[in-house]
């Protein structure tokens, strides 16, 4: 039995990611083993001649670790009933349904764990009720023993059918700006802009606001342009009408999301025009190239039409003498 648990663990992780056939083939090795101690209770009982104590002692211990041995088959079974599934060219094995498939099955294991223990139980002599409190103890023990893996497995639940990121989309949470590597069991793992990865557990996932940057239709560009405040209004109407011919059915426009351009604000130094666009599909590094040509074009126009942009003022003030150095100047009250 342990040599064939053995290679059932080496063969069965060799084979998982290569071959869904020869991984299900696997499943040969634990049925191999649950048989071992069946066969032994069978050699005792017919070829030994022990009787009385030993022989019950005998058979009760092959039909117990027989017992366990299928409760391990069944387990084994259900896990590959979920790759066999998850092996469909309909499914992505590292997306959303994979990972509820297999959580799913599982789940479905344990109950069928559960299910074989309490009938093979009565079999073996055991009452009924015993076997129900000691499913009870048990689950209590391993609830309060593994309360934050049953959380983080609820949380990944939650996810999963929710589905409000897959691998591969980029995410902000929690301020770390990244794309989804992995949705595992207890924990989801981010491939931030900077190159690190950072793992936060699917529960706090779960409860946490997302913004899935991935699946954004489009990407949304505002920005000022200044023009000098001793512009002439000829020039501020010649500005306006260079920055709308430039954005006239532009590259990766959306008919329903035209740009807009106005002349919106008044300020101490300068006046203000705002423009506004979209740019679709949302390609980041497309948008960027896009905005390089706009950006280009508009300053190209603009000094061949003589529009000036306009520049942060300083004025300074220097001492008259011969000394080279900065002017000071104090206010000693109003009415000096």
């Amino acid at each position: 039995m342990g040599l064939a648990y053995y290679f059932q663990y080496r063969l069965g992780h060799r084979y998982k990611r290569t071959s869904v056939f020869k991984y299900c083939l696997v499943i040969i090795l634990p049925i191999f083993a649950a048989s071992v101690p069946i066969g032994l209770e069978l050699f005792a009982t017919d070829w030994l001649t022990i009787r009385g104590n030993p022989i019950y002692i005998t058979s009760f211990t092959c039909n117990a670790v027989a017992l366990l041995s299928l409760i391990i088959v069944a387990f084994a079974f259900c896990h590959r009933v979920a790759e066999v599934i998850i092996a469909s060219p309909s499914i992505n094995p590292e997306g959303l349904n994979a990972q509820f498939i297999r959580i799913v099955s599982q789940l479905i294991g344990a109950a069928l764990m559960v299910g074989i223990f309490l009938v093979g139980g009565q079999f073996l002599g055991l009452p009924l009720t015993t076997l129900l409190a000691s499913a009870g103890v048990g689950g209590l023990a391993v609830a309060l023993a593994a309360q934050g893996t049953l959380k983080g497995l609820f949380g990944t639940m939650s996810i999963l059918l929710d589905k409000p990121y897959r691998v591969g989309e980029r995410i902000l949470v929690h301020g770390y700006d990244g794309f989804v590597e992995d949705i595992g069991l207890r924990s989801t793992k981010i491939r931030t802009l900077s190159g690190t990865q950072v793992s936060i557990p699917n529960d706090d996932m779960s409860e946490s606001q997302i913004e899935n940057i991935g699946r954004r239709s489009h990407i949304r560009r505002a920005t000022k342009l200044r023009l000098p405040i001793d512009s002439s209004r000829e020039k501020i109407e010649n500005a306006l009408k260079i920055v709308r011919e430039a954005l006239t059915d532009h590259e990766g426009m959306d008919p329903a999301f035209p740009p807009r351009i106005a002349f919106d604000e008044f300020f101490p130094d300068a006046f203000n025009i705002k423009i506004i666009h979209w740019y679709a599909p949302a390609d980041y590094w497309e948008f960027m190239a896009f905005t390089e040509r706009l950006n280009l074009q508009i300053v190209r126009k603009f000094e061949a039409a003589g529009v000036q942009f306009s520049l942060p003022n300083r004025l300074s003030y220097w001492a008259t003498d011969d000394e080279q150095r900065p002017l000071e100047v104090k206010i000693v009250g109003e009415d000096v």
